[in-house]
């Protein structure tokens, strides 16, 4: 992927919990965004499955950021920051749930 090329845009919920995180794991988030300019796949991302599918997640320690790369516009979308027991609420489906029953079947 090119390096160097990617504008990075935070969304305005993800920036306010960005600002809420304590000072030295909030400098080391805003550093690992940074980066995503230059390398927006970096190795220690992964990929995101289920309904978050189209996105990624980057460790930094207990905190994840959560972003999709906008390849054909040059991108990287930051999502969601946050504490990694908080931060996948809401993007998988979960496990209790039934799928809903479609009309006309039994």
């Amino acid at each position: 992927m090119a390096r160097g090329a990617y504008r990075v845009e935070i969304l305005p919920a993800a920036l306010k919990a960005l600002a809420a995180i304590p000072d030295p794991w909030q400098d080391r988030l805003r550093a690992a965004i940074r980066e995503l300019a230059h390398d927006p796949e970096p190795a220690d991302s992964i990929p995101m499955t289920g309904r978050a599918e189209g996105m990624r997640r980057r460790r930094v320690g207990t905190y994840r950021i959560v972003y999709r790369v906008k390849a054909g516009r040059l991108v990287v979308l930051v999502v969601r920051v946050g504490l990694r027991s908080m931060i996948y609420s809401g993007l998988e489906p979960r496990s209790s749930q039934r799928p809903p029953r479609q009309r006309g079947s039994r």
